[in-house]
């Protein structure tokens, strides 16, 4: 009876009678988006795949047109030492068909 007049809480307070509603109100529920709604989807990064020298030169010569002399394939060694991203391919044929060398724009007389 002291207990009661005092208002102590049962069980000494070690009972909390709104623990579920407490654990549900933490937790909601995720919902679906609508139709139609944007997404934003990351994706992860790809590193191009390298190609050895050998592979590289082949595939220059065969989709790009270069005509590959000890020259251009030590070019390519030095510009690409550890080998050639399959990115690069296309700029890289068009950087080693450039004519290399000056050239006479209107001539002297």
């Amino acid at each position: 009876k002291a207990a009661q007049l005092g208002r102590a809480t049962p069980a000494l307070g070690q009972f909390d009678p709104m623990a579920d509603i407490k654990a549900k109100a933490a937790a909601l529920p995720t919902f679906l988006q609508r139709q139609g709604a944007p997404v934003a989807v990351t994706a992860p990064a790809v590193a191009p795949r390298l190609l050895p020298h050998f592979q590289a030169a082949q595939r220059l010569a065969a989709e790009h047109g270069v005509h590959m002399t000890s020259e251009l394939v030590a070019t390519l060694k030095a510009l690409h030492e550890g080998g050639v991203p399959e990115t690069e391919l296309p700029a890289l044929a068009a950087r080693l068909t450039v004519r290399a060398g000056l050239r006479v724009v209107g001539g002297s007389q």
